[in-house]
């Protein structure tokens, strides 16, 4: 009998903490896709740098990448192996799903999981990261 007793009271309080703990593993997640997508974005800015001066960019001129498009403009893929060697392996390639620079505006889109994350760096330097 005691044993019944137990095992109801083991059974109310695993239906109070699973979805807490549940909630917390999400925003854990959410924490981290935010992260690595800063992450890629500092990566994407120092690249954004170095291939400017060397190219000899102007403003309006575009950096872009994506896994779907080869891009014709030299500038492009050097772009990409040199974000791809700033991250080494913190964050997966794979996951970035797409980047565009032009000047001080910035634009990547990152999948984390089942969940695809938009950050856009405006010409004054505000950034906003959405959830998609």
């Amino acid at each position: 009998m005691e044993i019944v007793v137990v095992l109801a009271i083991l059974g109310i309080i695993a239906a109070f903490t699973i979805p807490a703990m549940l909630g917390f593993v999400k925003e854990a997640r959410e924490k981290q896709a935010y992260t690595e997508i800063r992450e890629v974005a500092l990566a994407c800015q120092s690249a954004y740098t170095e291939i400017y001066a060397t190219y000899r960019l102007k403003p309006e001129d575009q950096v872009i990448y994506t896994p779907r498009y080869e891009s014709a403009e030299p500038w492009d893929k050097a772009f990409q192996e040199k974000v791809r060697s700033l991250l080494g392996g913190d964050v997966h390639w794979e996951d970035v799903q797409g980047i565009a620079i032009m000047g001080n505006i910035m634009g990547i889109y990152y999948k984390s999981g089942d969940s695809v994350y938009h950050y856009y760096k405006d010409e004054t330097g505000k950034v906003t990261i959405t959830k998609q």
